[in-house]
């Protein structure tokens, strides 16, 4: 069944849907409240004139950057190859320009450089966390399972391996990637350690809380049944924010 999510409301409603599958919701929606969608985040980046949502899914994120903040291109890619049904029907909707590119991180991206390039990435990076999550949400069936490690799941870090070792050649001059990461799973200690040295610019850090809740199927925020034990209002989540030309940008 396709839903469809509103990036972008006037008086009359909604005048934007994102169309995309329940399986392929990996919480772009709950990222956006709580953090693309806050003041700061659109003022540092509002000088962007195109955005690439790389982990995109249907592209929630991209979609909404790009509507917010008047933005020339978007662009999106992922691994998931199906999800790019899920683009093409929003660009039929809303008379856009589909630009998919099929990739394991940036090993076939083929794409233009761009001022922006963001994502809501999979936290976990062993096996051992990903089987405690699923025992935590109770996930029994084979396509629940598999969907989930698609989502959340970067073994061995490989993928953000990836991102960190290219993301520079596929910015414009005045590009920047953000790195979003879940504070409880990679600390900025821990992914700082692993990537220091990996390049030449030093990292803008910055702490937000993301509620407990996800999207449903009836379009609704609504808080997880099994969060009491999460802390309200303690930062959980950060972001790095690489700019390719430091020294103008901080």
């Amino acid at each position: 069944m396709i839903r469809k999510y509103c990036v972008q409301k006037d008086t009359m409603g909604c005048n934007f849907y994102v169309y995309y599958k329940g399986e392929h919701n990996g919480g772009g929606p709950l990222m956006i409240k709580y953090l693309f969608d806050t003041d700061d985040f659109l003022e540092e980046h509002k000088d962007c004139k195109s955005v690439l949502e790389v982990c995109s899914g249907p592209g929630f994120i991209g979609w909404f950057l790009y509507k917010k903040l008047k933005m020339d291109s978007v662009h999106f890619l992922d691994i998931h190859k199906p999800v790019e049904e899920d683009l093409r029907i929003t660009c039929e909707k809303n008379n856009e320009e589909l630009n998919f590119y099929h990739s394991d991180g940036f090993k076939n991206y083929d794409g233009p450089k761009v001022d922006l390039i963001v994502m809501n990435p999979p936290f976990f990076y062993s096996e051992e966390q990903f089987q405690h999550h699923k025992k935590f949400m109770g996930f029994t069936t084979e396509k629940r399972i598999e969907t989930s490690r698609r989502i959340i799941l970067d073994l061995d870090f490989e993928m953000h391996d990836n991102f960190i070792d290219n993301f520079e050649k596929h910015l414009t001059d005045n590009g920047r990637i953000v790195f979003l990461e879940d504070i409880r799973f990679v600390p900025k200690e821990m992914f700082l350690e692993k990537y220091g040295d990996r390049t030449n610019i030093k990292p803008k850090y910055k702490e937000y809380y993301i509620a407990p809740e996800y999207f449903n199927e009836k379009g609704e925020m609504v808080r997880m049944k099994n969060a009491e034990h999460i802390p309200e209002d303690v930062p959980n989540y950060y972001t790095l924010t690489y700019y390719k030309n430091q020294n103008e940008n901080n």
